[in-house]
């Protein structure tokens, strides 16, 4: 795969997100399928992370490596795990109280997600940034789960 440089491959994140956000608004069928897409997405992140980022890790880091990555992805299943757990607890709150489904949101809860989210894409670009002076096989496995998280995320937000 020929180097887009840093430059290129923001912009393919870009666009991709962009298609992947407007999509459910024009194809009926990408909102009824969406369950779908967010296992192919998940099955593809866990695959290019054990199959292909994870032995690099161990190989240019060592087993404490694996452990730092190891550790961090725990608490990052258990917080979503939690946030999850707490989201299924509201819709059986909300199915056991007819009444018209509204999503009402604070002004802090909109304020804390826009800055959670601001965060995020901030680490995304300073890691794909910093993935550049890396061997060009750990670059181009770095971009590829990059922009199919960042998709991914788009059609969720969308949706």
């Amino acid at each position: 795969m020929p180097s887009l440089g840093l430059t290129g491959q923001t912009l393919l994140i870009s666009v991709v997100m962009a298609v992947f956000g407007i999509a459910p608004h024009f194809i009926q069928r990408v909102r009824q399928s969406s369950q779908v897409f967010l296992l192919v997405g998940t099955g593809s992140l866990v695959g290019i992370y054990f199959f292909d980022l994870l032995p690099d890790v161990l190989e240019l880091g060592g087993r404490s490596s694996v452990v730092i990555v190891g550790a961090v992805w725990a608490l990052y299943s258990l917080v979503h795990t939690f946030h999850l757990h707490q989201h299924q607890h509201e819709d059986e709150d909300e199915h056991a109280h007819p009444q018209p489904h509204v999503h009402a949101h604070s002004h802090g809860s909109v304020k804390m997600l826009m800055v959670a989210m601001m965060t995020h894409c901030l680490t995304s670009g300073i890691f794909l940034a910093l993935s550049e002076n890396l061997s060009s096989h750990i670059e181009h496995s770095f971009f590829l789960a990059l922009i199919a998280h960042k998709g991914f995320e788009a059609l969720s937000f969308s949706l």
